[in-house]
């Protein structure tokens, strides 16, 4: 990866933490901004990888983009579903990197966190559904 690469994954990074701040405060346009950012430098730096990153990149980019476009968290769940399955499988093909294990170590954490964030909205619509 050239200079860009590390600038690039910082932005997303950067982005997906405003994500997560603005849903916390409950602002949309916050979460939507973010999305839309971290979509964008995703998909730029899916232009600098291998064939098979390229295309977790783009997946992660595209369901960003697409919770960006939403109007409401309560639509979201398969997206953030998806989302932490192709962030795991960047922590997952970025192993054999050996200068990457704090980076590595990041994106499963905030892959987890995500899924985490999708089994519990989706535990509270199964529950709203029964009231």
């Amino acid at each position: 990866m050239d200079y860009a690469g590390p600038h690039l994954l910082q932005d997303a990074g950067d982005s997906l933490v405003d994500v997560g701040h603005g849903w916390l405060d409950d602002n949309w346009e916050a979460v939507a901004y973010a999305a839309e950012d971290c979509s964008h430098s995703l998909y730029v730096l899916s232009q600098l990888q291998e064939p098979k990153l390229q295309t977790v990149y783009r997946g992660a980019s595209g369901e960003l983009h697409v919770v960006a476009m939403t109007s409401s968290s309560t639509q979201t769940i398969s997206n953030l579903q998806s989302l932490g399955r192709y962030l795991q499988q960047v922590a997952d093909e970025t192993k054999r990197c050996k200068n990457s294990p704090e980076f590595r170590n990041n994106v499963r954490l905030a892959a987890k966190s995500i899924q985490a964030l999708a089994e519990e909205m989706k535990m509270k619509e199964t529950k709203n559904e029964f009231l």
